[in-house]
């Protein structure tokens, strides 16, 4: 796996660790027990259906936490907004 560069004005650490931790969750753990099965210990690799299945729920993840946090910030907005016409 290769590892993302760290920028200043780019992602966060919080963002970083977060990748890191989904990678390790979905690819290194399954791996060490894949490993250990004696009928896919050869294959040495994860299924097309498998890698796509992590993907898709990474995708969905991420724009999950993106909606949630436009939400919140629509009701801080409009929270602000009832308060300042009072």
């Amino acid at each position: 796996f290769q590892e993302p560069i760290l920028h200043s004005f780019g992602e966060s650490h919080s963002m970083y660790y977060a990748e890191s931790l989904r990678r390790r969750l979905a690819f290194i753990l399954p791996y060490y027990i894949m490993q250990r099965d004696e009928v896919l210990s050869p294959l040495g690799y994860f299924s097309r259906q498998y890698v796509m299945l992590i993907f898709n729920l990474s995708v969905f993840a991420d724009y999950s936490v993106l909606f949630f946090s436009v939400l919140i910030a629509v009701n801080r907005y409009n929270f602000v907004k009832l308060e300042i016409s009072r």
